[in-house]
């Protein structure tokens, strides 16, 4: 597993560098637009749609958002270098991403009990749009600024440093639950250790930098590390959700498969009375010496005083 996710990464990060530094603005941007379409298909299957036309419609309805967005904020109508962005735009939907994290913080940490506010499939599917449109914008502003490749690479060492220290330190010293219910494998061990990583990472980058700026450096990078375990959180919480309606619904079909068959039918209406009545052995014991015959109590009223004993009114009876 350790190998399989190691080569993984370095097949992915030669592409992504190679992207990075040898396209040309717009096609650096369109390169991240197709990475971003890959992430918005899965979060689709996460979301719970089932076919495959549900989950096309989903992904056309979220590129049509992300084009908005690109409009909103200028990215549409600048010069082909994507060199400017409106500010005002841009800090609102920084802002809006802002909230949108700080309520998935709350969902998290009060998962399952959250799950009754977004378990829903639109619910769902909203949560991608608030976590991928602005990850994928982020990337572009970053990448727009003067030293933009650099913080992108920046961002991908702080996120991948966080994750592997995060591993190591969690096989080796992991003891206490992260988040028991989310990520049984994730340990607060770990996470001291990925975010022990991250600051190593952080003061070695700043021995680089101009010393009016480090303290802010090392500042951000630790609040990227923790937006990173945050959205990892995220992403397994809808997963472990959508395993379990499964689970459930197993369960649920198992459970009455089982009572079906388990259903006695029986034509004897002494099933409905209580075993415990005084009379129930006297009734079975009929029941038994002839054979089904129950005795009933039959009650004819002739609307005359003792009319009921009269030769005519018996012979009626026995028609």
């Amino acid at each position: 597993m350790l190998r399989l996710r190691i080569i993984t990464s370095v097949v992915i990060i030669l592409i992504f560098f190679s992207s990075l530094f040898f396209l040309p603005k717009p096609g650096f941007v369109l390169f991240m637009s197709l990475v971003m379409g890959v992430g918005i298909w899965e979060w689709s299957g996460l979301s719970g749609f089932k076919n495959t036309k549900q989950r096309l419609l989903y992904c056309l309805l979220t590129l049509l958002v992300i084009l908005c967005t690109a409009g909103y904020v200028g990215l549409l109508n600048s010069n082909p270098l994507l060199e400017r962005l409106d500010p005002v735009p841009t800090r609102n939907l920084l802002l809006l991403s802002g909230i949108w994290w700080t309520v998935a913080l709350l969902w998290v940490q009060s998962y399952p009990s959250s799950a009754i506010l977004w378990g829903q499939i639109w619910v769902r599917a909203a949560m991608g749009w608030f976590a991928l449109i602005p990850a994928w914008f982020a990337l572009v502003y970053l990448y727009l600024h003067e030293l933009g490749s650099w913080l992108v690479v920046l961002l991908l060492f702080t996120v991948v440093v966080m994750d592997t220290g995060a591993y190591f330190f969690g096989r080796a010293f992991g003891r206490h639950k992260l988040a028991a219910e989310i990520s049984p494998g994730k340990s607060w061990e770990g996470f001291w250790g990925g975010l022990f990583c991250c600051v190593l990472l952080a003061i070695v980058v700043s021995s680089f930098i101009s010393s009016g700026h480090w303290v802010t450096l090392v500042f951000l990078m630790i609040f990227t590390a923790l937006a990173s375990v945050l959205g990892d959180l995220l992403e397994s919480m809808v997963k472990r959700h959508r395993v379990a309606i499964y689970a459930t619904s197993v369960i649920l079909l198992a459970a009455s498969i089982i009572g079906i068959y388990r259903i006695n039918i029986s034509g004897s209406i002494i099933e409905d009375m209580p075993k415990s009545a005084a009379f129930f052995q006297d009734i079975r014991f009929f029941e038994k010496e002839y054979d089904g015959l129950m005795p009933l109590e039959i009650l004819i009223d002739s609307k005359r005083k003792e009319g009921v004993m009269k030769l005519a009114t018996i012979k009626r009876m026995n028609q």
